[in-house]
């Protein structure tokens, strides 16, 4: 019988693969990386270095990671999904000039976001619209 948490595994492996067969081909080197639970644990196949990396925590696997930051929080976001079930805002970061920091082409970057909201790995929440917020302590115009 397959648990929801695996169905989460398997969700977040899916993702994986297709930002690696999209824009820069980030988690796609010698072999495709992979998250898979092993006695309870959660592991990382990383796919330049092939090793099993443990997730513990951000700073304890750093060193034997062969991609960057964003993509570690990335992981470990993915990684809090499976447990929890609970969904990412977002995938791919963005500057506050509206640009994604991973360099990806805009087609590819909105590509990868549709498709994890379409596993469900996204928690869509429409913007707050302007007249909507109230500002709690205006300023007095002169």
């Amino acid at each position: 019988m397959i648990t929801e948490k695996y169905k989460r595994l398997k969700k977040v492996n899916n993702l994986i693969k297709f930002i690696s067969e999209r824009g820069r081909g980030f988690f796609k080197s010698k072999s495709l990386a992979s998250i898979c639970i092993i006695n309870n644990r959660f592991y990382f196949f990383d796919d330049y270095s092939e090793q099993m990396i443990y997730m513990w925590n951000n700073k304890r696997w750093q060193w034997r990671f062969s991609h960057g930051g964003t993509l570690r929080q990335l992981l470990l976001k993915l990684k809090n999904y499976v447990i929890t079930g609970q969904p990412l805002i977002f995938i791919i970061p963005y500057t506050f000039q509206n640009e994604n920091i991973w360099g990806y082409p805009e087609d590819d970057a909105k590509e990868i976001e549709d498709y994890a909201k379409s596993l469900g790995l996204i928690e869509y929440k429409e913007p707050e619209k302007a007249e909507d917020v109230k500002d709690e302590n205006p300023t007095p115009n002169p």
